[in-house]
């Protein structure tokens, strides 16, 4: 009986940590989206596609916005993914939280 405690208390340890680090994540990804990040790889995949509009003129649009949803969106996804450890890794639960009331 006293093994089945353990084992309990041990689950809910695992659940609250988790819940408590989705939370961090969900923090940092929140972060990410509101400090201009986004906006700054929105302007560079713009500018880019501006450039090769002007070297392949015959692509239609189409083309454009399926690279766009298809490798450029899934990138940056990635990248954010990437960067979530980093973020972990140099700053507090508390300071992401504080850099999101400074951004909003």
């Amino acid at each position: 009986m006293t093994r089945f405690f353990y084992v309990l208390g041990f689950l809910l340890a695992s659940l609250l940590t988790t819940a408590q680090t989705d939370d961090f994540e969900n923090d940092i990804e929140k972060l990410l989206s509101i400090n201009g990040g986004s906006a700054a790889y929105d302007m560079a995949f713009d500018q880019m596609v501006a450039q090769f509009k002007m070297m392949k003129t015959d692509a239609p649009d189409e083309v454009w916005q399926q690279v766009r949803t298809e490798v450029f969106d899934t990138e940056i996804e990635e990248l954010t993914k990437q960067l979530i450890p980093v973020y972990k890794k140099h700053f507090t639960h508390d300071d992401i939280k504080e850099l999101i009331a400074f951004y909003e």
